[in-house]
């Protein structure tokens, strides 16, 4: 008789639990000494780093900071001179455009709640800006400042399970079994990396000053994944602010301008593994080049990459084992409840709208700046899809003319973008379990006239789905001969790796206790038994 289980112990991870909120962070900035006073707020933007988590019973608890670029109007006195020769220059306010940055100016703490979270646990925690705003307080110097922010978190665990993926057997036996895919990496962390890059000003006069340099990252990087090492390479596209001799203030923008190259070291990664990388510039510093061979601005960044890496596996797992004829075998089964991993996806898609300026705000010169922010209402899983509802919101800030008279101002469409995105994933069906995480990726804005401009975001969304469900799996297996037919005697078996009381109790058709009483060094079912002792069996005693 032959019959042997193939076994493997499999780690894979669990999603314990998840947990979600809005907070709205608020604090005040106040100008350096050399900058001259706020005329008007006219653009916040805000970028939340989380610096401390702490996953508790059923919480996890963020910490974090926020980092301010206030753009705003200052008011400055300018002399015009008139034509007449004998006449005074008359003196006007002009607006001209600041900037100003407050690195970790506001700070955050929020609990969240994850019914199922354990002390520490792993947690994936993400902070997204929903809107920024800013008010000046009466000595002109001071802003307060409103931040919301959408957090979330999913705090996860590392469970193991030992499954039978196969059987050895000189028999024709028919085996029964179920494939459960589930996730074998899961591995997230942050990479500093520095960029470089030069905008060429072909055709263009060259900047006196730059206010601001932006830097998007330009979709997902071509990522190279291998056995415990990634390399990634992707480019950002940079818009500039500059003022200029000729065009005075002025917007730029150029595609790929930046690079950036990273290697990381990841422990259990393969070539079959998922990455996804979101990059976000910090540190920004440029120069003016002019000589023979380039003419433009050298640009140079602090990167900080977020990366997640995932992997998923397929098991097969033995849940039933038969055999026709004298010969049977009787199989021992466990239930098993397990998370499965269903599938993930990765799609992006363009929301489309034509925007007007809003009632009393004078026409568009020219646009300066703009910034978009997208924001999740609903998800859907479908037959082998997941349709994600979302919507964007676009701020500007640009140059209004009335008349002869220009002035700096900025203009808001919260949430007058829809978009719909379909993330195609095999197996996916109504009433999984589902992430789903979208992010801006590019803007694309065309001037329709002087009140109207059509705005195109496109937004990268990723979805994963699971599901728990339960299997019996067989746990052992043992091959089955007839009853000899004789009285009750007693039979001497030597122990071989593989035995165990259950199998030794179906291939000899006697009761595990009566094993037990007839081997007084066996205080149990689950006494260990040692390879090579003997073993007294009481053939044919089993009711």
């Amino acid at each position: 008789m032959s019959l042997r289980l193939e076994t493997e112990k499999i780690s894979y991870n669990v999603l314990v639990g998840e947990g979600s909120a809005q907070t709205v962070v608020e604090g005040a900035v106040t100008l350096p000494d050399q900058a001259p006073p706020v005329g008007k707020a006219l653009l916040v933007r805000a970028e939340p780093r989380v610096t401390s988590v702490d996953v508790v019973e059923d919480r996890v608890v963020l910490e974090g900071q926020i980092d301010i670029d206030l753009f705003y109007a200052a008011y400055v006195e300018t002399e015009v001179r008139s034509e007449e020769e004998d006449a005074l220059p008359e003196v006007v306010m002009e607006e001209k455009l600041e900037k100003s940055t407050f690195p970790g100016a506001l700070s955050f703490a929020f609990v969240l709640d994850v019914p199922g979270a354990q002390d520490g646990l792993p947690a994936d925690v993400r902070a997204v800006v929903e809107s920024a705003a800013g008010e000046v307080g009466g000595d002109q110097r001071t802003i307060d400042i409103d931040v919301v922010l959408a957090l979330s978190a999913a705090v996860t665990r590392w469970e193991e399970f030992t499954c039978t993926g196969g059987v050895v057997s000189n028999r024709e036996i028919e085996i029964a079994s179920q494939a459960v895919r589930v996730e074998t990496l899961a591995v997230s962390g942050t990479a500093q990396v520095k960029s470089e890059g030069f905008l060429p000003f072909a055709g263009k006069t060259l900047p006196d000053q730059v206010l601001d340099i932006s830097l998007f990252q330009a979709g997902q990087p071509a990522v190279k994944t291998g056995a415990g090492k990634a390399e990634v390479a992707g480019t950002l596209h940079c818009s500039v602010i500059y003022m200029a001799e000729d065009t005075g203030l002025t917007q730029g923008f150029w595609e790929d301008g930046l690079s950036y190259r990273l290697e990381l070291d990841i422990p259990g990664l393969t070539v079959q593994s998922r990455m996804d990388v979101a990059v976000v510039a910090r540190n920004v510093n440029w120069r003016v080049v002019e000589n023979e061979e380039q003419r433009g601005l050298a640009v140079t960044a602090e990167l900080q990459a977020a990366y997640r890496a995932s992997e998923a596996k397929e098991v097969v797992i033995v849940t039933g084992i038969s055999l026709e004829g004298t010969v049977t075998v009787d199989t021992r089964r466990q239930l098993l409840t397990l998370q499965e991993a269903v599938g993930e996806g990765r799609t992006t898609g363009v929301g489309e709208a034509l925007l007007e300026l809003p009632s009393g705000l004078p026409p568009i010169e020219r646009i300066l700046c703009g910034r978009a922010a997208v924001q999740l209402e609903d998800a859907h899983v479908l037959g082998d899809k997941v349709v994600v509802e979302a919507k964007a919101g676009y701020d500007i800030i640009y140059i209004g003319r009335n008349g002869e008279n220009t002035s700096l101002v900025t203009a808001s469409w919260p949430g007058s973008i829809p978009l719909e995105l379909e993330i195609a994933i095999p197996g996916a069906e109504p009433g999984l379990d589902r992430q789903v995480h979208l992010r801006v990726e590019q803007v694309e804005v065309d001037l329709i006239n002087r009140e109207m401009l059509e705005v195109k975001v496109e937004v990268a969304a990723t979805a994963t789905l699971r599901k728990n469900i339960e299997l019996e799996a067989v746990i052992e297996a043992v091959e089955v001969p007839p009853p000899d037919g004789r009285q009750a005697s007693y039979t001497f078996v030597v122990i071989r790796d593989d035995d165990s009381l259950w199998k030794l109790s179906r291939r000899y058709h006697v009761e595990i206790n009566d094993i037990i009483r007839a081997n007084r060094w066996l205080e149990s079912e689950e006494t260990p038994l040692v390879e090579g002792m003997k073993l007294c069996v009481p053939k044919g005693r089993k009711s």
